[in-house]
C-alpha cells in the first residue's frame, strides 16, 4: 500500500495509501468490451446493488484454468489497454472484477471519484461484495465444471487476498503484483517515513481514533476506509496459507517502498518456503513497466506454463527454467 500526500507531495505519493489513483497503472476512464469481453453483472452484498465484472473466455483451445482479477483502489474502470493487458493469458477463462459503484466507461478522474462511492469504499465492504461476486461466478452454470482457478490481485486488491481463498472453488494459487504483502497500516507508514511524511500521517492515524464520524473525507478516503485500513490484518493470513503464492513487484516501484516488499519476503521464506515465490523486476515501475517492455506479460508466460500441468503447484512451476 502506498500514501499519498494531498499538498507539496501529491505528485510523488498519487499512490493507494489515501487516493491510491493509478494502482498498477490499470485504473483508467473506459473500456471495451473487445476480443470477447462481455460484462455480467454480479450481485454485491448489499441487497439490490451489483457490481460489474467483465468476463472473457479463453482466447486459445484448450481453455485450461480460470483467473479472477481483483483491482488496485480507487473509481476508475479498467482501461482500454486491458484487452492487450491480459493477451498473455491465452488459455484462461478471465475475469475482471469493479468494485460497486465503478462505471467501466465513465471517465471520471480517478482523483474525483462520486462522493457514494467514497462514503462506500471500505475494505470491509469491498471483501463482502467480492466474496457475494465469487459466489455467484462459482454458481454460474454456464461456466462448469469449474476449472484450476488463480486468484490475481493488484495492489490494494491484495489485501482481500487470503481472507477471499476459501471462497474460490478449485483454488491453486494466488499472485500478487505491485504489493508487498504487509498489513496495510505497516505498508503505509514505510510508505511515509519514506516520503519523509510521518507527520501526515500521524494526522490520519489521530484522526481515524477520533470521535470523528465515519463518513468524514480526509484525504480523498473517508474515515471509515482509514479506520478499516488501520485495523486490516492479511500478512498472518498469508503466511499461514496453504496455497502457493506468488508475488511479482518492480525495483523502481514508486508506490510501494522496496522496504515492505523485502520486509514480507524475509518473513515468507522463513514460515512458508516451499510454498512462496516472487520476481522483483529490474528497472520495472509499479505497473510492471519499464524501458525493457511491458513484464506483465512475463508473468502470464509463468501462469501459462504452469496451466499446461495445472496439477503441479504454481510456485515449483514459477521456478522452473
Amino acid at each position: 500500500m502506498a500514501w499519498r500526500r494531498p499538498r507539496r507531495c501529491r505528485e510523488a505519493a498519487v499512490r493507494r495509501l489515501g487516493v491510491l489513483l493509478t494502482a498498477l497503472g490499470l485504473a483508467a476512464s473506459a473500456w471495451s468490451a473487445g476480443a470477447g469481453f462481455s460484462e455480467r453483472r454480479l450481485p454485491a452484498s448489499t441487497a439490490g446493488m451489483a457490481l460489474s465484472a467483465w468476463m472473457r473466455p479463453a482466447l486459445l483451445t484448450p481453455q485450461r484454468y480460470r483467473v479472477i482479477v481483483l483491482p488496485g483502489s480507487g473509481c476508475r474502470g479498467w482501461a482500454p489497454e486491458a484487452e492487450a493487458m491480459f493477451a498473455g493469458l491465452a488459455h484462461a477463462e478471465l475475469w475482471l472484477l469493479h468494485k460497486p459503484l465503478v462505471r467501466p466507461w465513465a471517465g471520471v478522474s480517478a482523483a474525483d471519484c462520486p462522493p457514494a462511492f467514497v462514503q462506500r469504499d471500505r475494505l470491509v465492504s469491498w471483501l463482502a461484495d467480492a466474496r457475494a461476486a465469487l459466489a455467484a461466478i462459482a454458481a454460474d452454470p454456464r461456466h462448469q465444471p469449474i476449472p484450476p482457478t488463480l486468484l490475481v490481485a493488484f495492489s490494494e486488491g491484495a489485501d482481500l487476498l487470503p481472507h477471499l481463498a476459501d471462497d474460490v472453488p478449485a483454488l491453486r494459487g494466488l499472485v500478487m503484483i505491485g504489493a508487498a504483502g504487509l498489513d496495510a497500516g505497516e505498508v503505509g507508514e514505510l510508505q511515509s517515513a519514506a516520503l519523509g511524511e510521518l507527520a501526515a500521517w500521524r494526522r490520519v492515524r489521530e484522526a481515524a481514533a477520533s470521535a470523528r464520524a465515519d463518513g468524514d473525507v480526509l484525504d480523498g478516503r473517508s474515515l471509515g476506509y482509514w479506520r478499516d485500513l488501520l485495523a486490516w490484518r492479511s500478512a498472518d493470513l498469508l503466511l499461514r496459507s496453504p496455497v502457493d503464492l506468488l508475488s511479482v513487484w518492480g525495483s523502481r516501484d514508486e508506490a510501494i517502498p522496496q522496504t515492505a516488499f523485502r520486509r514480507f519476503t524475509e518473513q515468507a521464506a522463513l514460515h512458508r518456503p516451499e510454498s512462496y515465490c516472487w520476481r522483483a523486476v529490474g528497472g520495472a515501475d509499479h505497473s510492471l513497466q519499464s524501458p525493457r517492455g511491458d513484464h506483465l506479460q512475463e508473468v502470464w508466460a509463468g501462469l501459462e506454463a504452469w496451466a499446461r500441468e495445472p496439477g503441479q503447484r504454481l510456485c515449483i512451476a514459477w521456478q522452473r527454467p
